[in-house]
């Protein structure tokens, strides 16, 4: 079974409760396993297709791998995250 456990990219608290949602919903891995892949196809189209070199990614704001910009930074290094005015007072 695929824990949350393993991943090491957020808190003890998120990893105990995904632990939790996995064990009562097992289904739930498959799924963001397949919305994560889902937003690597994306961000590759936007990147390699349709030329874009600056993304803005309105997420939840938890820590993850793999983030809009760090996937369209692999394709393309010179690809750089938008920063809208609510976001950039916010980030580090």
């Amino acid at each position: 079974m695929t824990t949350c456990s393993a991943v090491k990219t957020n808190f003890a608290a998120d990893r105990i409760l995904g632990d939790k949602i996995i064990a009562s919903l097992p289904t739930v891995a498959a799924g963001v396993r397949a919305q994560r892949a889902l937003l690597g196809r994306v961000v590759r189209y936007l990147v390699e297709e349709a030329g874009l070199r600056q993304l803005i990614d309105i997420g939840s704001g938890l820590p993850t791998a793999s983030n809009v910009h760090e996937i369209a930074q692999r394709i393309e290094p010179q690809t750089k995250p938008a920063r809208p005015p609510i976001a950039a007072g916010r980030s580090a």
